[in-house]
Formats: C-alpha cells, sequence, structure tokens
C-alpha cells in the first residue's frame, strides 16, 4: 500500500500542484476537491483545444473557398468576431425595431423564393 501511494497518489497530486507538504497535512475530502479541479481544469483545456481547431478549420475552409472562386465572384471573409461573442450576441433580446427587421427580412426572402420557384417552374 505505501508503495501505491508513493509511486501513484503522491505524484497524482503534485502533477496537479500540491506541495508534498499539502499533501501530508490535507484530508481526504479537500484532496477530491483538487480532482473534481484538475478534471474542471481539463475539460476546460479540451474546450480551448476544440475551439483553436474549429477557428484554424474556418480559416483554412475560407482560404480553400476564395481559391476556388472564379476571377470577379466576391471572396469570402473569415469571421470577424470571436464564436463566444457571437453567441452572446445572438441570444440577447432583440428590439422592437430588429424584431420588425427580422419579420421584413423573412417575408422579402418568402417572396423572392415564390418568385424563383414560379420562374423555374414555369407557372
Amino acid at each position: 500500500m505505501e508503495e501505491y501511494i508513493y509511486k501513484e497518489i503522491i505524484p497524482h497530486y503534485l502533477a496537479i500542484g500540491l506541495s508534498l507538504k499539502e499533501i501530508k497535512h490535507i484530508t481526504l475530502s479537500d484532496l477530491s476537491l483538487y480532482d473534481e479541479g484538475n478534471k474542471l481544469r481539463d475539460e476546460l483545456k479540451d474546450m480551448w483545444c476544440w475551439m483553436n481547431g474549429r477557428y484554424v478549420y474556418e480559416a483554412i475552409a475560407t482560404v480553400a473557398s476564395n481559391m476556388m472562386k472564379k476571377q470577379g465572384q466576391q471572396p469570402d471573409d473569415y469571421r470577424d468576431k470571436p464564436i463566444l461573442s457571437e453567441l452572446k450576441e445572438k441570444n440577447r433580446v432583440l428590439t422592437e425595431e430588429e424584431k420588425q427587421d427580422q419579420i421584413s427580412l423573412l417575408f422579402g426572402n418568402l417572396e423572392r423564393m415564390k418568385n424563383n420557384f414560379e420562374r423555374s417552374h414555369g407557372d
């Protein structure tokens, strides 16, 4: 058991950031708090890596799309705001004027779709 403590337990908590003195004088319930904190830090690190990959993917996709465009076509732009900033903006409450603008935009798009459909089907 003592070998397990010195080869497994103590190195684990040293890696988390506790000192040897803290490990010797801490309670088991406090150690579990450090384990939970370590899991949370790993989850945040994983999320950061995923977000970084998402940004790289979008950058490559934008470049690839722009390389395939014909001369004179408008190039795609890479995002101008961070993902989390866009999510906050999307989740905010719209003003009445913004709601009306969205409704007008929706009806305008529906009208264009109807016209395109009628034009393509010869009605």
